[in-house]
């Protein structure tokens, strides 16, 4: 081992110390060593420890505590005690200064105490304050005591209702029939100061188990139990129940019997035959739930099955109508132009079908005919000479409906072609 004093056992290296050390400060020692309290897990290592300390009934503090949750023994490595099956502690009191009775360790504690001082007191061990419900308990209680008539805190109290008196662990004195009390009992508890008597808190341990039962059946597989009883010791005063099962099973296996056949499950369905409309799918099972054997029977019936399913409405591409007829020709006469249409619903597109590909309406060109052409008038010419060459005269102009000229019986021109002004040549000799 790498420190001096410590002795190993099965890998693990032990020391024992003598000086007398409350729990605290035990594993305080033991972690300056960089270790922990002992955690006795089974014989072997209980045996190992008993000897390394001397043997005897002195009190030794372990790696073993119920401080989380009452009643819940954790060793220090955080493993529950009932998980490991040992269930072999000796008869005396886990805690020095205790004396067992019927299964039960007190202890009486000589200062005077308040009731939350005194239950304090017990609770600082684990435990209680003493719950006396017959006459045995509560004259080994007076006896450990040192008799008298020195007045001892209990685990009675009616805090909750006055004068409904119940016990610590929750069973109302009323339901233990035990009355034989001192007079004036009942004012104690609330009017002095007394010594506590603790009550060490019992939990419960499992018995051995029984043997197992006969197989279930005379062929094949069956099951097979045992249990045992949470009696060893029972929980008392607000100890724990035994952690674990009462009962437990196994299989058992009395020979082969006949088996007939049975069916699986129906696997799930096919996909559809078909990606739209009606189609057909298909399911099977197996001759394996379970599978004969030892001369059974064969399934009886079908191993597959097949349904009509509709895989929803096939995509419809639009398809176009016929074109109309041709619209009228956009004017009268001349050229212009006329237009017809045509509609996709030959059929109509659905169910995520393509719309119709090119134009719903197509243009062309039409000729209505010549238009009539309306005469008009050219510019006017130049005025013609004088119609003297002395004196006062006239002179003359003209223009023609050439522009345009009437055509497609169009409007001739309106007016004159021509027109005449006086003129003056000048004075005649």
């Amino acid at each position: 081992c790498p420190k001096a004093g410590y002795v190993r056992s099965n890998g693990v290296c032990y020391k024992a110390f003598a000086e007398s050390k409350t729990y605290a400060a035990a594993k305080q020692t033991c972690a300056a060593d960089g270790g922990l309290l002992a955690m006795p897990k089974n014989g072997a290592i209980n045996t190992f420890i008993y000897n390394l300390a001397g043997g005897g009934n002195q009190h030794r503090w372990i790696g073993l505590t119920d401080a989380t949750v009452e009643g819940q023994w954790v060793f220090e490595d955080g493993q529950a005690l009932a998980s490991t099956g040992y269930t072999n502690w000796g008869p005396v009191c886990p805690i020095s200064g205790y004396v067992r009775s019927n299964g039960v360790c007190y202890k009486a504690f000589a200062e005077s105490k308040t009731y939350a001082a005194a239950k304090q007191t017990c609770a600082a061990d684990g435990g209680l304050l003493a719950m006396p419900k017959n006459g045995a308990i509560n004259t080994f209680i007076y006896n450990l005591a040192g008799g008298g008539n020195q007045h001892r805190w209990i685990g009675l109290t009616d805090a909750t209702v006055e004068g409904q008196w119940v016990f610590e662990d929750g069973q109302a004195l009323a339901s233990t029939g035990y009355t034989n009390w001192g007079p004036g009992t009942e004012t104690w508890f609330s009017r002095r100061p007394y010594i506590s008597m603790c009550l060490h808190v019992v939990n419960g341990g499992w018995s051995s188990w029984g043997g197992w039962s006969s197989c279930s059946v005379t062929c094949g597989t069956g099951s097979q139990s045992r249990s045992r009883t949470c009696t060893n010791p029972a929980p008392a005063y607000g100890g724990a129940n035994c952690v674990g099962q009462s009962r437990e099973t196994r299989q058992c296996n009395a020979g082969s019997c006949p088996v007939n056949g049975g069916w699986s499950s129906w696997g799930g369905w096919s996909s559809c035959s078909v990606t739209c409309g009606s189609g057909s799918q298909s399911r099977s099972r197996t001759c394996t739930n379970p599978a004969p054997a030892f001369g059974g029977a064969n399934c009886a019936g079908q191993s597959r099955e097949t349904r009509q399913c509709n895989a929803g409405s096939c995509p419809v591409n639009g398809g176009w109508s016929s074109w109309g007829g041709w619209s009228s020709c956009s004017v009268t006469c001349g050229s212009g132009s006329q237009s017809r249409s045509r509609t996709c619903t030959n059929p109509a597109p659905a169910y995520g079908g393509a719309n119709c590909v090119g134009q719903s309406r197509e243009t062309r060109q039409c000729n209505a005919g010549f238009c009539p052409v309306n005469g008009g008038w050219s510019s006017w010419g130049g005025w013609s000479s004088c119609s003297v060459t002395c004196g006062s005269g006239s002179q003359y102009r003209s223009k023609t409906c050439t522009n345009p000229a009437p055509a497609n019986g169009g409007a001739n021109c309106a007016g004159q072609s021509g027109e005449t002004r006086q003129c003056n040549a000048g004075s005649c000799p």
